[in-house]
């Protein structure tokens, strides 16, 4: 999925890694387009983003732009739950009449 990009006149954009035809792109954004951005894609797609609650920070589903907090210091939990779920289902499948959950 290609995400959207930033007005093209507010990016920088140059390739910081490159070995065996894969590359990382880092593409800076000025700040007063950030929430712009997250906007756009959280129309399209779930964001996971740092938020505030409590007087600390965490990362959640973001629903608002405006709840996305880039001047974070330490969060309460890595990021790593989203990427690596304790649960996630491998298998499942139908037959007549029956339903097996993994």
């Amino acid at each position: 999925m290609q995400l959207p990009a930033p007005a093209p006149s507010l990016v920088q954009e140059f390739t910081f890694f490159q070995r065996e035809g894969c590359s990382m792109r880092v593409i800076k954004v000025e700040e007063t387009q950030i929430a712009s951005w997250t906007r756009t894609l959280l129309a399209q797609q779930r964001v996971v983003a740092v938020q505030e609650r409590d007087e600390r920070f965490v990362f959640d589903d973001l629903h608002q732009a405006e709840d996305l907090r880039l001047d974070h210091d330490v969060t309460l939990e890595p990021p790593l739950r989203y990427f690596l779920p304790q649960r996630e289902e491998l298998v499942s499948y139908e037959r007549p009449g029956r339903y097996a959950q993994p």
